[in-house]
């Protein structure tokens, strides 16, 4: 190299020849026969062409379904490989549905218990939460492959999207199962096949609305960082406005004629509630009971018989004494109907909560599909030949909270970078 550099005039010797190379060159026949090959291959490229029609204009070599077929298949092997994601998540879902089953263990039939089976069923609602926090920057660690790999014209990105989606539906299935053991039977839920069912449903639609909640959200968003910040704000606003912290009847009209319909949990909180409290009987403990005593010349069932013919709730103790017990709730629907629900639309509000899945899905979809160009997330590493070009790459683009368990540049490198 140092002698080339020395024949042209450009190292320390001086230039040979009075003339410069490539102006020599620029004269040479080499240059003239190259510039015959080039407009021969142009000649016949559009030859070619010509004769066999328009060109195939696919812009990925292969078609979609071969697409999903091989990158679930890499997708749901990556998963496999990662047994801390998947642990981790399970860990949290059966812990926190253990400490819950022993904090209520085995409740009984009284008046209080109709509040604390409501607080049970409300703790279904931390699991956005829970899933949020670890979906979101596994999103994001793929997305981020995905860009890598994009410029390849490898496959789209439905078959990106989709394939994370249905990797995580086993691992849904199995928290869930794992979740709802523990929360359902310790309390002492009613464990006819009919309710427990349909409650076990509502636990499942929920993992798989938390999942593809958390997906629709690092979709639209730049990084986990960003998605962390509105992760709070979307929890709170489903858990305010369910019906459980306010209920229906005392929501401001502005909201309640809108946000709480709106509110997925809404449909959550009021399938659940009825579905548990239906037909369930209700026996007041003596300190719940409201002591009078009937008028003179009349025992409590006579006394309180006109009150019951109107439709109220409750019940008396013992009609054939003056002094009467009386207790507020007969059966669990006496305690949920003035919030405004009914037996009959569980099942409807079943199917609504599970198109709120499909909304999720759209919007992830649109969002892989035409991401903002301020949202872009192209991670751009050419080389990770030294720990300096890594490093500054990744401050450079503030992607060091995407390392959420320690591991080295090498690694990264290796796993992420190949």
């Amino acid at each position: 190299m140092a002698r080339m550099l020395d024949a042209i005039g450009a190292g320390q010797a001086p230039r040979i020849g009075n003339r410069d190379w490539a102006d020599i060159f620029a004269e040479s026949p080499e240059l003239a026969n190259i510039k015959d090959r080039i407009s021969q291959m142009k000649t016949e490229r559009r030859a070619d062409v010509a004769n066999n029609g328009p060109a195939d204009e696919r812009e990925f070599a292969t078609p979609l379904m071969h697409q999903l077929r091989v990158v679930q298949k890499r997708t749901n092997l990556a998963f496999w490989r990662s047994p801390n994601y998947g642990f981790t998540r399970l860990f949290n879902h059966v812990v926190i549905a253990i400490i819950t089953g022993l904090a209520y263990l085995n409740l009984n039939d009284s008046r209080a218990s109709l509040q604390e089976r409501i607080f049970v069923i409300f703790q279904v609602t931390i699991l956005p939460a829970l899933i949020l926090a670890q979906v979101e920057p596994k999103y994001a660690i793929s997305r981020m492959i995905y860009y890598r790999e994009a410029s390849s014209k490898m496959y789209g990105q439905f078959a990106f999207a989709s394939s994370l989606v249905v990797a995580e539906i086993p691992y849904s299935l199995l928290c869930a199962v794992g979740f709802f053991l523990p929360l359902y039977y310790m309390p002492g839920f009613q464990s006819v096949s009919s309710r427990a069912g349909y409650q076990f449903f509502m636990v499942l639609i929920t993992e798989l609305f938390s999942v593809t909640l958390g997906q629709m959200v690092a979709a639209l968003t730049p990084s986990p960082f960003i998605s962390a910040l509105l992760n709070p704000f979307i929890i709170i606003t489903f858990a305010l406005f369910c019906g459980v912290a306010i209920p229906k009847p005392q929501i401001p009209k502005f909201w309640r004629a809108w946000l709480y319909e709106l509110d997925p949990f809404t449909r959550l909180v009021g399938g659940m509630v009825v579905t548990e409290l239906q037909g369930r009987s209700v026996v007041c403990t003596p300190a719940e009971l409201n002591k009078f005593n009937a008028p003179s010349g009349q025992n409590c069932g006579a006394y309180m018989a006109p009150f019951f013919e109107r439709g109220g709730a409750g019940y008396i103790v013992n009609n054939a004494t003056s002094a009467c017990e009386y207790c507020a709730y007969k059966f669990g629907e006496q305690y949920y109907t003035p919030l405004e629900l009914d037996y009959s639309n569980r099942w409807r509000d079943l199917g609504i909560y599970a198109a709120f899945i499909g909304s999720n899905l759209i919007f992830l979809f649109l969002g892989v599909s035409f991401p903002f160009p301020a949202l872009s997330l192209r991670f751009e590493i050419n080389s990770c030949h030294s720990r300096d070009t890594l490093t500054s790459t990744v401050a450079k683009h503030d992607y060091a909270h995407l390392l959420i368990r320690p591991i080295s540049f090498s690694y990264f490198c290796s796993n992420y970078m190949t």
